[in-house]
């Protein structure tokens, strides 16, 4: 399903940390570094700053595989993941799902020891529940998961906990199979011991919705492409206590950039959305501050592949121009809000990297 086209992303845990946190995390201050992210070590880190970056022109998978193959090797939603092949209803044939990524990078330095940092906290669905009154979670067992269910018969995720009938909220109506986002040799949602799986739901509120109804009823083909109530996503949310635990080709280091001990990790794998992105993957390391065991470094990377024949799409209605990839990034002028999820990817990260920090040092 892609014919929305605002920036409406549901990120289960890490959504919610945003919306619930805004306001206790204001006193945090994003600093946008133009420097190499990895020369960003204890000695330039500032207490109180979260120094952020996002790649301004997201490159193609393939480019972003190929130029930074340490970011491939920890932010790709499994090891080896290539573009996935889709069989839609609509062409009945095999096509290759071409991805643009958007990857934003944060470090910070908490008033926190790494051995205080409560990992298995994040794990709890109460804890989660609480966050946010507007987001909907519900735990699933692995034989509830989208890539074992899609293709094989009546569909019941999400009716409940989105409170809605309408077939459109789970994409096996778009797509015969989902099997592609298995991931291989280590099924989403097995180890209960140090992970949780999550299947959230956010409807869009009733202002949202009359746009993307306006705009959906004007351009869309069939009756089914007009209809368009919010998002859906499955995710598995686990936690590390080490590095070795990880199981990475490629050290920590070389990613972030701290050449210092991994004390913990917290890994969200988000292989479900029912519209605009194929994956979405957002990964907090833990680290020791080399000269304060007080406190830790926080190194966070949220990373997102959208569905390039999405972001690319142009649009003209009634004489005003809208291109998905401006609106996403921010720059879609009247289309876009101050704060939230629609103010755009570089906004709403920031928001997610900010309120992370202030989530883990409480």
């Amino acid at each position: 399903m892609q014919n929305l086209i605002l920036p409406a992303l549901s990120l289960s845990l890490f959504m919610s940390l945003s919306m619930s946190l805004n306001c206790e995390a204001q006193e945090l201050e994003i600093v946008k570094t133009p420097e190499a992210f990895t020369a960003l070590n204890a000695d330039t880190l500032a207490a109180g700053k979260v120094y952020y970056q996002y790649t301004e022109q997201p490159p193609a998978f393939t480019d972003w595989m190929a130029a930074s193959p340490v970011e491939y090797e920890f932010l790709s939603l499994f090891p080896d993941y290539v573009e996935p092949t889709l069989l839609t209803r609509k062409k009945k044939i095999p096509v290759t799902e071409k991805l643009t990524m958007f990857v934003a990078k944060a470090k910070t330095v908490i008033n926190k020891s790494p051995a205080n940092v409560n990992m298995k906290s994040f794990i709890d669905i109460n804890f989660i529940k609480k966050l946010d009154a507007e987001i909907r979670h519900a735990a699933i067992t692995p034989a509830q998961t989208m890539p074992l269910l899609a293709g094989k018969g009546n569909v019941t995720n999400f009716k409940q906990l989105c409170n809605t009938d309408a077939e459109h909220i789970v994409r096996p109506a778009f797509e015969l199979s989902l099997e592609k986002l298995n991931r291989p040799g280590q099924p989403w949602c097995a180890d209960t011991s140090r992970s949780i799986c999550v299947e959230s739901c956010y409807i869009f509120n009733s202002g949202y919705r009359t746009v993307v109804k306006g705009y959906n009823n004007f351009k869309a083909e069939n009756e089914y492409d007009k209809k368009d109530q919010g998002m859906a996503t499955q995710s598995e949310i686990r936690y590390f206590v080490s590095e070795a635990e990880m199981g990475k080709r490629q050290s920590v280091a070389a990613l972030t950039g701290i050449d210092t001990p991994v004390r913990g990790a917290l890994e969200q794998n988000i292989f479900y959305f029912n519209q605009l992105v194929q994956y979405g993957k957002i990964v907090a390391f833990f680290q020791e501050h080399p000269r304060d065991a007080s406190k830790t470094i926080v190194t966070s990377f949220l990373v997102f592949g959208l569905q390039t024949s999405t972001w690319e799409k142009e649009y003209s209605i009634m004489g005003l121009k809208l291109q998905v990839r401006e609106i996403m990034m921010g720059r879609g002028g009247g289309l876009n809000t101050a704060t939230g999820i629609t103010a755009g990817l570089p906004i709403y990260t920031q928001n997610i990297a900010k309120s992370l920090s202030k989530l883990i040092e409480n």
